[in-house]
This record gives C-alpha cells, structure tokens and sequence, in this order.
C-alpha cells in the first residue's frame, strides 16, 4: 500500500469475471485500510505505527471523520469493514481509545465528534421505512467513494491506482473511476503552491484491459475518452500491448536461445502462425512442443534443436485456453480437484477453507495449493489464494462439467452453511448462499428445507449489501431469495415472501430500477393480510407514483394513509382556511427557542410517528399537485410536535413552518428565528446531511434576513450534504442557490462564472435540464455584467440558450419557475447599464406571469422583487 521511496500511496484493483466490479473496488480499498490497523504484539500490547504510516493515517482520517456525517459513515463502514476496525466508533470505541492509547496513538478531536454523532443512533426511532428518491442509492454510494478518495489524495501524498483488467468493469464502477480521476485533479491544483513546481496529491491511474472483449463504443471507452477532453489537469497515455509480430517474436526467440536471428526465422514463422502472436498463448505453444519432445536441448550442439517439419505438421492449432486446460490435466489428481474448488469462488481465503469441511473435497487443500503456487497456476496475496491469470481460471473452470458444476456448488454452499455462526455472520451467508446462486437450476437440486434456509439466507446476504450501498448485488440476491420461496410461499412463508418482496422494491428505488416495481407492489398489496403489513408498499407506491410524475395520485395515496392514522386534510383548502392555521402557528411558535423544542417531551406514539414522517414526504410532492395544502400540512407538524413530543421529523417541520410564514404570513422576523432554530438543530444530527439537503431551499426567510455571504455559505453545505446522501434533485437546487447568493454578494464575476460551469457540467449529466436552464439566465447576467463569454470551458454536449431563448422555452413548457428567473435577470443587467424603459417593458411581462401564478410561495418573492425594482 506504500512506496516508500517515493512516498506514494497505491491501491490495487483487480476485476474478475466471476466478482461483482463494485466488490472488486471496495475490496481494494478494504485492503488498502487494513494497511493502517494496529497490530496485536506479544504479551498482548499493541504495537505502535511506524512514524511514516502514522503521519499518513493522521492526514486521511482527519479528513474522513470531518466529511461525513455518523450515518454516513456507518454505511462506510458496512462497506470496508477494516475501515470499522479503524474506526470502531459505537460499542467499542473506548476499547478503540485504549488500543491506542496502549500504542502511543491518541485518538483525535474529530474522532471524538464522531463517536458523539454515531451514538445518537442508538436513541433514534425509525417508524417505518422510507427509500430516498429513485436513483439516490447509488448516487449516495458514488459519493461516500468519491469523498473517501478525496480524502485519500488531501493528504498531499501521490496516489497510484491499479485497475486490472477492466473488460470485467461495468458502467457505475468505470463512472466512480472517472470521479477519482476528476477529484485527484482538483486536488492536485488545489494543493500546488507557487514553489511547487509539480503539485502534491496527484494521482496516476494504471488500467488494463483487453480491448477485443472491449466494444469500441462501450462505457470504458467513453469514460477514457472523457478523461482526455477535460478541461481540468488530466493527462491520458494509452500505451497498446498487442499481438506480437513476427519480426517481434524471431527477436525474442533469438535473444531466449542465444541463437543468431537467422536460425530462429522458421520456427518464429510457424509460432506467429499457430498463435497469432499472442503472448501468453506462444508461452504455453512452445512449453507444449518442449513437453511433446519436438524441441529440446542438444548437450551435443550445446543449443536447442526442433524440427520444423515436425511442429508444422503434427502440432494442431488451439487456443490458449485449450492449450490450458491440457496443461492443468497432467497435475495429480487431488491438485486438480482443489483447483476445481478455487475455480469455483474466484479467489479464496484461507479461513474459507478452514470453514469448509475439506474432508468432502480434498484432504490437504493447503498443501496442494502451495504446489499450485510452485507451477504458477496460483499466486497468494497475505491470506488470499486467487489464479495468476483468469484465463487459468476459465480453463479450470471449464474442466467441470454442467451437472458436476451443480453438484460442486451445492456441495461448497451447504458445507459453509454447517458452520453455526452463519446465521449471524453475514459475510459467511454470502459466501454460502453465492455458491447456490451460481448453480444452473438451484430450485430443483435443493430439498424443500434447504430451499427454505437458502431464501432466508438470501435476504440476510441482500439486507447485508443494501447496508453496503452494494444495491445490483442486493437485488441478485433478492431475487434468487424469491425464487427458492415456496410455490405457495403467501400461505406457508408469509412473513419472509412479504420481507423478500418489499426490500427488492426499496432496492429497485434505490438503483433507479424500476422495470418491475409496480407489478410487485401489486402482489404485495393483493397478499398483505393487515393494513400494517402493507403500509411500507402503500408508502412505497406513492413514490413510484412521484417517479412516474403521477403528482395528484401519489398525494391522494398518502392522504388516504394519513387518513388511517388520524389525521384529515380537506382536498380543497381555501386560502382563508390556510391563514386561520397560519395564524394559530404563529401564536403557537412567538416565544419559540432552541432550548423549548428540546425540552419537548420524547414521541413515543408510532402512529402520530407515521404521520409525521407521511407529512414530510407529502409537502415534498404537494408543490407540484395542491402546494396549498403545504402550509396545512406544515402547522400539522407543529401541532403534533407540542402535543406528542419531539422526534426526528420535528427539524424538518421547524424548517417547513419557516418557509409556509415567510410565504403566507407579514412576519418575516418570526420565519428567519425559526429557520435559524431549524439550522441549529440540524448540526451534530445523526441525519445531519440528510436534512440539510432537503431543507436548504426552505431557508427563503434566511436568505432575506442575513447576508448574502453567509446565505451563499449554507447553501455550498446544502450543495455537499446532498451529495453525501445522494440527493441529486436537491444537490442541484442548491448548486442554483448558491449561484443566486453568490450573485448578490458582490463577488468577483468571473469566479462566479467558472462555479456556474462547474454546476452545468453536473446538471447535464444528471438530466436536471429545468434547473439548468434557470442556471443559463443567471450565467447570461453574468456575462452580460462582465462582457466576457467565456465558452472554452463549457462542455460542448451543453447546449447553451441566450435570454431570449430561454424565455421562447418557458412559455413553450409553461414554466413559470425559468420564466420568474428569466425576467429577474434580465431586469439586473438592465438595471446596470440604466436601461430603465427596457426595465418597463420587463414589468408587463411580469405582470402577465403574476396574474396567471397560482403558487402563493412564487407570488411572494415575486412581490418582493417587485417592490425592489419599483423602488428603482
């Protein structure tokens, strides 16, 4: 994991056929962790890290612990369990503190902070569950890597990445590669100093790949092309190691049997032409001739001696993997059958095999596995067994026949299972329950109780990867779990088909996979037995509903939910019935605190506990469908909150009462109190980004009250804690706001413009066009303010609108959201060149919008924009 001669670091992936590409990763990050674990000495003492390593441990963990949040980094944590053991922050962090107090590591400030935030989840309450909005999960997870890996390389050490062979990467791994590649070249230029002459913290990414397993307009090679039109310090080198000619090959046959050139023409004739130059291939050609006795060393001529005739006309033409697999048939018999074994996991360890009971397979697996290394067929990595090349591992494979593969699988899986610990340990579920997975037809080889225990372990091995943010292996798993469940798995296996059903559904959310979400929320709601049992799938449909834009309906389903638990809302507010409830909140909320909401008894009603995690999902969607029911629902909140206690959804409606006053009420004073309370609360929360990510754009009071400067501070946090829990839609809303405070702050205009680029290069590429184009109108102001366009930098897929198209869009898809910012900015460059009759002609406009906006939240900044500019 180190260089020490040059003080870089450097990490290790490599990609396997038969490996998830995402496991592949982490485990090489899990890996590079574990580098950093203190080590039990003799007499028990823990030994201190060398000054070297201890340095590096102190720059990423410093940065670590302060990037993420305590949910946050439990995920990671779940992720990269040697990551735990660094930082086992719940049950044993006093144990954690004595180790390294034992060791002469103190534990920091951050660390501390930390342990403080992750305890908070022992006290929280979940009421049921909720997925984020679709996509978010693997959002979220690119993220935590993202920000671990810009941790990483904030140290001011050099990074070397490794990626073998990347024909077995997928799309998301090649795309968080990208990342690395994007943030180690922000880092890179953050950290170069004017008496550096190279920067510190680079990163140099080493990959490999076959590029005929490759499709030349495949995600690899589109990544690879993105690297090298960036505009940032990313510098590509492709080096191609391709067949080898002939020229090439009489060389090296030359140079091998110290033999002129001349000698070696004909026998580099006939390996070109039965290999077709390819390396490994002409290695196992010409030891397979050297074991037929065609070529062999002459004691006599004192060179080696062949006859051409021979090989050209007995030798046939195979192929490696062929030539292979001959090769691994000539071993003993108990070698062959342990690499059968290994060939079946991929790579394995050695507590695997301890785990397995080698009696039933070979009776010294460990012995003949060191005679594997010996012949280079295995190499080992500290306690890891893996091939030395996958195509040894595809030609072992291959000695197996179909139904002996069935017959393998399932007896490795139900050995593992024997193990008593495999109910709690999950990582032994996974390895047991991948074994039945990879068998052709596992329904029909298991009885009907193994069929039952390998469902169950299915789920324990899904909910373990869904902990992991790993959701395309949770969703395998999942769905194998499914399809060993009983033919009448709703009768016999009630309470695991339900369980099965829901988590692959909130797994389908989290991805963005949603091919088969509503034919199986279907079936879960037609077999629930209780409205409880089908609640989660209710609340589960109204979110689908949200993602197929399906507003009104999805707003009617959680109304009927909250109907369920008490709480009635009318269909059809009128504006008087809304400032009556206004009214009553402000009354309720004037001599409101920070210290009075804590005092707050602790909710315990789970029902009341529903209703409000049911509220805060609908105001979320009522802006689109009935946004007058938001200020009804937000007093709701409030109401419930002083008459059942506090509980974690309280924050939330603090921040929406805010919003709903400034909106609908004349004290503005009271909304920005209570918004800054809402802020208050939201820091050292165990669901600290969370929040924040979605209750930034709620903070309207705030950006009226305080200053510019501080407001565009706040939302740069909302912009990062949204992408931490992989919260797109609101990461990109704030990235707006951000632009918008930053605007008004007066800040120098042309690094306002080059955040703005910055924001549309992340708005394209997650399809967020609405919000990009109110981003355009800002950017035009900008530039329009400085008269430079600086388009070099703007990514050329971006297609850029002037003001004026902009304004043809909006009312083109009747936007009143992009026509407010169209107008608003034109007006500022207006403003400043003193063009006051074109201002005039700008207001009409408005006017026109004003009459026709139904949103009383949008009436409302447009009235205070209004006044603004009537003053001028």
């Amino acid at each position: 994991s180190f260089c020490e001669a040059s003080d870089w670091f450097v990490l290790v992936c490599k990609f396997d056929r038969h490996i998830m590409p995402l496991s592949a990763l982490v485990h090489s990050f899990n890996a590079y962790f574990g580098k950093f674990l203190l080590v039990q000495g003799p007499a028990g003492r823990y030994l201190p890290r060398n000054p070297s390593v201890q340095e590096r441990f102190n720059h990423f963990s410093r940065s670590m612990v302060t990037s993420f949040d305590g949910k946050s980094f439990c995920q990671l944590c779940e992720l990269l369990p040697n990551l735990k053991k660094l930082f086992p922050l719940l049950a044993d962090s006093q144990k954690y503190k004595k180790q390294n107090n034992a060791a002469g590591n103190t534990t920091t400030d951050y660390e501390d902070c930390m342990i403080a935030s992750i305890a908070q989840s022992d006290n929280t309450r979940a009421s049921f569950s909720s997925p984020g909005a679709v996509g978010s999960g693997n959002h979220r997870l690119s993220h935590l890597l993202h920000v671990m890996f810009q941790a990483i390389c904030s140290g001011g050490h050099p990074v070397v990445f490794v990626a073998e062979d990347l024909h077995w990467s997928d799309p998301f791994t090649v795309d968080v590669l990208g990342d690395f590649v994007q943030t180690a070249a922000l880092c890179a230029s953050n950290n170069l100093s004017a008496e550096q002459e190279e920067p510190k913290g680079s990163l140099l990414l080493v990959g490999s790949y076959r590029d005929n397993e490759v499709s030349a307009d495949g995600f690899l090679v589109e990544q690879i092309k993105c690297m090298e039109q960036s505009k940032r310090n990313v510098n590509v080198t492709r080096l191609c190691v391709g067949e080898l000619r002939y020229h090439e090959i009489n060389r090296m046959l030359s140079f091998k049997f110290c033999l002129p050139m001349r000698h070696t023409v004909e026998l580099s004739r006939l390996v070109h032409h039965k290999t077709r130059g390819s390396p490994i291939h002409i290695v196992e050609f010409l030891r397979s001739i050297i074991e037929r006795n065609m070529m062999s060393y002459s004691v006599k001529f004192r060179r080696w001696v062949w006859d051409d005739t021979s090989i050209d006309i007995h030798m046939i033409s195979e192929g490696v993997v062929e030539l292979l697999a001959r090769k691994l048939q000539q071993f003993p018999l108990n070698v062959i059958e342990t690499l059968k074994v290994v060939s079946c996991f991929g790579q394995i360890s050695e507590s695997t095999i301890e785990l397995l009971d080698v009696g039933q397979f070979v009776p010294d697996m460990q012995e003949t596995l060191e005679l594997a290394i010996k012949e280079g067929i295995i190499e080992k990595a500290g306690h890891i067994f893996a091939f030395s090349h996958d195509m040894l591992q595809e030609s072992t494979y291959n000695l197996i026949s179909a139904e002996e593969r069935k017959r393998l699988h399932k007896k490795i899986g139900t050995s593992l299972v024997q193990d008593k610990r495999v109910a709690t340990n999950p990582e032994l579920s996974i390895l047991a329950v991948d074994q039945i997975n990879m068998c052709q037809d596992p329904v029909n080889i298991l009885n009907p109780m193994e069929r039952a225990l390998f469902a169950r372990l299915n789920l324990t091995a899904g909910k373990h990867s869904i902990a992991a943010s790993s959701y395309e292996q949770a969703r395998g798993y999942l769905e194998a779990g499914i399809s060993l469940l009983h033919a009448q798995a709703w009768t016999r296996q009630y309470s695991l088909c339900l369980e099965l059903h829901e988590i692959s559904v909130v797994v389908s959310f989290m991805d963005g996979n949603l091919e088969t979400v509503s034919s199986r929320l279907d079936v879960i709601l037609s077999n629930a037995k209780s409205f409880d049992d089908s609640l989660n799938s209710r609340v589960l449909r109204s979110k689908f509903l949200v993602s197929q834009a399906q507003y009104a309906e999805s707003t009617n389903e959680l109304l009927g939910i909250l109907s369920h638990f008490g709480e009635e809302f009318p269909k059809d507010a009128c504006l008087a019935h809304v400032k009556s409830e206004i009214k009553a909140t402000q009354l309720m909320l004037k001599d409101v605190t920070k210290e009075s909401i804590l005092d707050l008894p602790t909710m315990t009603d789970v029902r009341k506990m529903n209703a409000m995690k049911l509220m805060g999902l609908l105001i979320a969607q009522c802006n689109y469908s009935s946004p007058i029911l938001v200020p009804l629902l937000c007093c709701r909140l409030m109401k419930l909150t002083y008459e059942f206690g506090f509980c974690e959804d309280t924050i939330s409606g603090l921040a929406f009462v805010s919003h709903a006053l400034f909106q609908y009420s004349d004290d503005v004073l009271l909304a920005a109190r209570i918004c800054r309370i809402a802020e208050s609360l939201i820091s050292g929360n165990i669901c600290e980004h969370s929040l924040r990510a979605k209750l930034t754009q709620m903070s309207t009071a705030k950006f009226l009250i305080e200053p510019f400067q501080i407001s565009a501070d706040y939302c740069l946090s909302g912009y990062n804690s949204a992408k931490i829990v992989g919260d797109v839609d609101n990461a990109m809303m704030c990235g707006l706001l951000y632009c918008t405070s930053y605007f008004f702050s007066i800040p120098h205009l042309k690094g306002l413009q080059q955040y703005m680029i910055k924001f549309f290069e992340q708005m394209a590429k997650h399809k967020r066009i609405n919000i990009l184009y109110s981003l355009m109108s800002y950017f035009d102001a900008v530039t329009a303010l400085i008269g430079n366009k600086d388009s070099r930098s703007i990514d050329a897929s971006i297609e850029m609108k002037t003001n004026k198209e902009l304004y043809q869009t909006a009312v083109q898809i009747q936007s009143t959201y992009l026509l407010h910012h169209v107008i608003i900015n034109q007006m500022k460059v207006f403003c400043y060149l003193r063009e006051y009759t074109r201002i005039a002609d700008l207001v009409e406009k408005y006017k026109r919008m004003h009459a026709c906006t139904k949103n009383a939240g949008t009436k409302r900044l447009l009235d205070f924009y209004f006044v603004f500019f009537e003053g001028i």
